[in-house]
């Protein structure tokens, strides 16, 4: 395999599988519309796709903000969600969703609200008696 294969085709790899997973994401529509167990699958296949995103960035700050840390609020949102609907389950979903999205928000410099989200993932944590990693 020459440096050309080995340095292009894992990125153009990586990209096809964040396309591959923004398609799908496409396909189930409307959140409302779904049950919990597909938005526990929703919730998977964006935070998959937020993090192929973050990781092959080709683009400044600017961009990052307008297009990362919406798809980190909805990924939190959705994960309200699935608590509100599955109490049982735990919070452990919701907690990384807000976790991940305050480290969009340092990257973008917000760093009050990472912190209001750091904040709320530890109370959850705690009052669920989640064990710190």
């Amino acid at each position: 395999m020459s440096f050309d294969w080995w340095a292009f085709s894992v990125r153009q790899a990586y990209r096809a599988g964040r396309e591959a997973i923004d398609g799908a994401i496409s396909l189930a529509g409307d959140a409302s519309e779904l049950d919990p167990t597909q938005w526990a699958e929703l919730g998977t296949l964006l935070r998959r796709s937020i993090i192929r995103r973050s990781v092959a960035f080709d683009c400044g700050p600017r961009s990052f903000m307008a297009k990362v840390v919406p798809a980190l609020d909805e990924s939190v949102a959705l994960e309200r969600r699935l608590v509100a609907a599955r109490p049982n389950s735990g919070p452990h979903r919701l907690i990384r969703a807000l976790t991940d999205r305050a480290i969009g928000h340092l990257v973008v410099g917000a760093n009050s609200t990472a912190g209001e989200g750091l904040r709320e993932a530890r109370d959850l944590s705690a009052a669920a008696g989640c064990e710190p990693d």
